[in-house]
């Protein structure tokens, strides 16, 4: 990848930690490592200053959105448009859940590849938290990404398209098990 290849990455939020949190900051250290241009976008951002002094050094542009109230939030948004405006992209990654991400898609990528890395768990308990917008984003993002092979078949089941699988990126884990929970069946995740 060449210096030329611009990213415009957004997400609904990134609370203190977490496993999406955790993942964009993997997803985002290696796309700059391959000589990626990144462009950050977070909607509603909670995270420590360490975290975000990490985004402001690898990142081109970062844009953390502090606001508490809806209405704030779509504004600054607008206003983020503005300062970006006439801004190219290869592609425009989004992350997260919510009715943000298709307004949003539609607002930066125009003539862009759309990704959406869709992290939930694709339950029917899930599926009912999608608002009529986030239902549309999943069904119109150029490309569709699931965290796991499982939970791709039950998207693809559920909205009748293709899904591609790209584990979620996170750092290394090492867990010692106790001899107590020696021959118990260990299940993290999905």
């Amino acid at each position: 990848m060449n210096r030329s290849f611009a990213v415009l990455v957004y997400t609904t939020q990134h609370m203190k930690i977490g496993g999406i949190e955790s993942h964009l900051q993997e997803f985002c250290y290696w796309l700059s490592k391959k000589g990626a241009e990144i462009d950050l976008i977070v909607l509603n951002a909670e995270m420590q200053p360490e975290t975000e002094e990490f985004y402001k050094k690898i990142c081109r542009r970062f844009y953390a959105g502090k606001q508490k109230k809806t209405w704030l939030r779509v504004i600054w948004l607008f206003l983020v448009k503005v300062r970006l405006f006439g801004r190219r992209y290869n592609a425009v990654y989004t992350n997260g859940q919510g009715e943000s991400i298709l307004p949003f898609a539609k607002m930066f990528s125009p003539g862009t590849n759309w990704i959406h890395h869709y992290h939930q768990s694709c339950e029917p308990e899930d599926q009912l938290t999608w608002g009529k917008s986030y239902r549309r984003s999943l069904a119109q993002a150029d490309l569709l990404i699931a965290c796991s092979r499982s939970i791709a078949k039950k998207l693809s089941s559920s909205l009748n398209r293709p899904i591609e699988v790209i584990p979620c990126f996170s750092k290394e884990v090492s867990v010692k098990i106790s001899d107590d929970l020696k021959g118990e069946k260990l299940k993290l995740g999905y």
